[in-house]
């Protein structure tokens, strides 16, 4: 069989609790590796595994892309709790086929009600841009971010990568505390712009959640920052956010362009991260 029928028939016999007929599409040396958990199986193992799972019932294939002798398939799979009562787990294969048999399998299972882990959910892809965790593989990016947003930040020392190293820090520290923070920002292509996202901000003793957005030099003028910033404020919006807020230098005429755009109005000044800050503020309703 090709790699297709290999991976269409797993599915068929797992669907059917045909055990007998799994160890026939396996290979002799197959393996099979979860990500999830970090177990691996050999060809016994991995058939005595599915078979006596408690609780499964039923596989369903949703997709299958192959490339040769290698695949992979998305599928859902039902199966019974405890209780009696359904769940329902979506599971993607990702499979290598040599004469006819399965040699190997890497899967990754996920319930599909589960919680994402704090800070995974992001705001989805804008026509130009898209968001993705910071991390340290951006250190260089970052470090240009905030040399060339240098300017706008006060009488500070001029950035250096030790200050992108503690930025990127922070973000890791916001996601994990509140579930936001500030995410990479880059065009579809993967071309770095800069970031934007959700910080907690201390307002002279109170707490505000603030959208940010620094961008590279080079980006600027194109409209990327309200629209990634629009994009941030629904999301906020819709994750319980009821006022937002925006810190901006009373010299930084552009970034208050931005906060204007997003419907923020100056509500007050502040003494913040010393130096005054022109608080721009607007209320949001949920599901905005």
């Amino acid at each position: 069989m090709d790699t297709t029928a290999v991976m269409t028939r797993l599915v068929e016999v797992i669907d059917a609790h045909d055990w007998a007929s799994l160890p026939g599409l396996l290979h002799p040396d197959f393996t099979c590796r979860l990500v999830h958990t970090g177990e691996v199986f050999d060809r016994d193992d991995w058939v005595a595994f599915n078979a006596d799972y408690p609780g499964f019932q039923r596989m369903h294939l949703k997709d299958l892309v192959v490339d040769g002798g290698r695949g992979v398939l998305r599928a859902t799979v039902v199966g019974t709790d405890g209780n009696g009562d359904d769940e329902l787990f979506a599971v993607a294969s990702f499979a290598e086929v040599r004469d006819g048999l399965l040699v190997e399998l890497v899967e990754v299972w996920a319930e599909v009600d589960q919680d994402p882990p704090p800070g995974t959910r992001l705001p989805g892809p804008t026509e130009r841009l898209r968001f993705r965790r910071m991390t340290a593989d951006d250190l260089d990016d970052v470090t240009a971010m905030l040399v060339d947003f240098d300017p706008y930040r006060g009488d500070r020392p001029p950035s250096s990568a030790a200050d992108a190293q503690r930025w990127i820090e922070w973000q890791a520290r916001n996601y994990a505390d509140h579930g936001f923070g500030l995410w990479v920002l880059e065009t579809h292509d993967g071309q770095f712009v800069g970031d934007c996202g959700l910080t907690v901000q201390d307002v002279e003793g109170t707490p505000h959640v603030e959208v940010g957005y620094h961008l590279v030099e080079p980006m600027r003028g194109r409209g990327y920052a309200t629209e990634a910033a629009r994009a941030v404020r629904d999301w906020a919006a819709a994750h319980g956010v009821d006022h937002l807020v925006a810190l901006i230098r009373p010299d930084n005429v552009a970034s208050q362009g931005v906060a204007r755009n997003l419907d923020m109005e100056l509500e007050r000044t502040a003494h913040v991260h010393g130096g005054d800050a022109l608080v721009f503020g607007t209320r949001l309703a949920a599901g905005r």
